[in-house]
């Protein structure tokens, strides 16, 4: 639902005592569009993009969010109001765009490739936006660049949410 591909420069004294590399301070957010159940995401596993599968018995609560950062101590100092991400994930996203698959034991959940060049919003290329899916609980195309929006602020629509985290702490994959 939210994801950071190039972030901007670390600026701030906290940023900058735990990492001078951007891409440290990359995220993306998983959202349970469902409303009457959580998801068991045992195994699912992100197999284009970046690294991580998710460990046995993770669960995400209808509504609920839950982040994947590339570095915690980083994205914690520079979303100090967020809850902490559930887990690191391995690898970095490109800052060009490229391809993210997300698949589970019964198929992919999601595929779609994002781009830095418009027509996708161009102030998640190196301004320090996110990309925000416009729409989440529409289930739009997320390879469609309409469906999406730059974050108006650093990950503002993860510190609004109403969030619940997940059930156990997962680890990246090797």
């Amino acid at each position: 639902s939210e994801f950071s591909y190039q972030p901007g420069e670390p600026s701030t004294p906290a940023e900058i005592a735990v990492s001078t590399d951007r891409d440290d301070y990359e995220f993306i957010e998983l959202l349970n569009t469902r409303s009457d159940r959580s998801l068991d995401l045992t195994g699912v596993r992100f197999t284009n993009g970046i690294n991580y599968i998710f460990p046995e018995n993770t669960f995400l609560p209808a509504g609920a969010r839950l982040v994947l950062a590339r570095d915690t101590a980083a994205y914690t100092a520079r979303y100090p109001g967020a809850p902490a991400p559930f887990a690191e994930y391995t690898g970095r996203l490109s800052n060009d765009g490229e391809q993210i698959v997300l698949s589970s034991t019964a198929g992919t959940i999601h595929d779609f490739t994002y781009n830095d060049q418009p027509p996708w919003p161009t102030a998640a290329d190196d301004e320090g936006a996110s990309l925000v899916l416009i729409a989440p609980a529409s289930l739009p195309d997320h390879g469609d660049p309409a469906s999406w929006r730059a974050s108006t602020s650093f990950h503002f629509a993860w510190a609004r949410s109403r969030c619940r985290r997940p059930a156990r702490t997962g680890r990246p994959s090797s």
